[in-house]
């Protein structure tokens, strides 16, 4: 897999921090998630306009170890 997501690279770099590597970023981002409403993160932002906050929220819950 590469990143061909419709990401910002600011967003893209925290998530991959959080992760530690780009697959597990990759594979987080991917997956269809219940607190966006069972979308991915990647479908979350080319649908929402302002996906990127939303993200980075779940991602900064993830960071403190609540669960999303």
């Amino acid at each position: 897999m590469t990143k061909e997501l419709f990401i910002n690279d600011e967003v893209w770099a925290q998530v991959v921090d959080h992760f530690e590597s780009e697959q597990a970023a990759l594979s987080w981002f991917v997956t269809p998630i219940l607190a966006l409403g069972g979308q991915s993160p990647d479908e979350y932002f080319k649908v929402h306009h302002c996906g990127d906050k939303k993200v980075l929220e779940l991602l900064n819950k993830l960071k403190h170890g609540m669960t999303a």
